[in-house]
């Protein structure tokens, strides 16, 4: 994956010199307005296209198939114990956020490792004011965001705030009836990025780990890092929805059953990861 990331600054790096070198050299000021709108032409096209191809899949953004694709492509391997058809009774989920150009209501949805819907993430608590601000500019760690996770059936189990970050984040965890369960806080900058879980009396209960400095795939471990809780392996989702989108994926593995509310905190990392790290780093929503 360092090569894919490798041709990604390549590419961008190739683009800006043919933009300073060519569109702006030869044209002056009306050739990067050519440029500029001809990037935004094709993004437009690949998400006219990509609604397209949903309607033709029945309004589905993510079918079963590729979701059970998903799962064997992340190596994961079984189950780990006799799952209930539940989210927090699964030991393989999968976690998708919807693609957006511009992303101003950040959603996902939730599937069992056999590509069944298990529920959806929905951000909730949003003004008009603080959408356009998310439109129009790139400040979204400096805004909180509350999320609700909600089963099929409309039971909310989670709900998850992430409170406006400078350089280390942290993400509240509460259960569906608003009682407080603890919270997932960033404890580095640089190097490979960990996280503390902390219960509601303060007690650490476990950690969230990445396994390299690109913070690609994480372990959660518990609090002597003797035991692993869970996987979370980020899928490689494609070049036009990595280039134009922040439309993360990940597989997750409890391997495990876990006690209340470590099992809470544990289903929260697979948020926090994306909410945490990833939507304030790249992509032009």
């Amino acid at each position: 994956m360092f090569g894919v990331l490798l041709v990604v600054s390549l590419g961008a790096r190739l683009g800006r010199e043919v933009l300073e070198r060519v569109a702006i050299a030869r044209w002056g000021p009306m050739g990067a307005l050519a440029v500029g709108a001809a990037v935004i032409a094709a993004i437009v096209i690949w998400r006219l296209d990509q609604r397209r191809r949903i309607r033709r899949r029945g309004g589905e953004e993510f079918t079963p198939d590729a979701v059970r694709q998903q799962v064997v492509d992340s190596a994961v391997g079984a189950p780990a114990f006799l799952e209930d058809g539940t989210l927090l009774g699964s030991s393989v989920f999968v976690v998708n956020q919807h693609a957006k150009v511009l992303e101003v209501q950040t959603g996902y949805s939730i599937f069992g490792g056999d590509g069944s819907p298990l529920g959806e993430v929905h951000q909730i608590g949003q003004s008009r004011a603080k959408q356009w601000a998310r439109a129009l500019t790139a400040f979204d760690q400096f805004f909180t965001h509350h999320f609700e996770v909600v089963a099929t059936d409309g039971t909310v189990i989670l709900r998850v705030t992430r409170p406006a970050k400078w350089f280390l984040s942290k993400v509240h965890v509460f259960d569906g009836q608003d009682r407080y369960l603890g919270t997932i806080r960033q404890e580095n900058v640089f190097g490979k990025i960990h996280f503390a879980l902390v219960d509601a009396v303060g007690n650490r209960v476990g950690h969230l780990q990445a396994q390299n400095l690109r913070a690609w795939d994480f372990a959660v471990v518990d609090p002597t890092r003797s035991w692993q809780y869970a996987s979370i392996v980020k899928s490689w989702e494609g070049w036009a929805r990595t280039a134009v989108t922040r439309a993360d994926r990940y597989v997750v593995k409890v391997h495990g059953p876990l006690p209340f509310p470590v099992r809470e905190l544990t289903l929260a990392t697979a948020l926090t990861v994306d909410l945490a790290l990833k939507q304030d780093a790249r992509g032009f929503g």
